[in-house]
């Protein structure tokens, strides 16, 4: 493993972790329990500046342009996790298309993440 791959190693580690709480948090229902909503929200917030290092880090280093495809799809699927997180809180009544996409666009982050890992090595 170099250098390069050690901020994808850690990045899919919190989001990893944060797919578990995600998924205790899916099985609450609503309303939620703030400690687990809080919780959820601090490693969102956690692996999104995460990702703001990977993309700093990117930017000053010399890497071929293909590792730039994985790191745009895994900025994307965090914009629909912020999206869809915010509209399933606010929502009185969520159906089941919400979840689906929130737990599609995880298992994206995840996939996307590990692209980059192998693309960096």
């Amino acid at each position: 493993m170099n250098a390069t791959q050690l901020p994808f190693l850690v990045e899919g580690i919190l989001i990893l972790t944060t797919m578990i709480v995600g998924y205790f948090l899916g099985r609450g229902g609503k309303p939620y329990g703030k400690a687990k909503l809080a919780i959820h929200v601090f490693l969102y917030a956690w692996f999104t500046t995460g990702f703001g290092f990977i993309v700093r880090g990117l930017c000053m280093a010399h890497t071929s342009n293909w590792i730039w495809v994985p790191v745009v799809a895994m900025g994307s699927m965090i914009l629909v996790q912020l999206g869809t997180g915010i509209a399933m809180m606010a929502a009185r009544k969520v159906g089941t298309m919400l979840p689906k996409v929130h737990i599609a666009a995880a298992v994206l982050l995840v996939l996307s993440d590990i692209c980059a890992y192998v693309f960096a090595g």
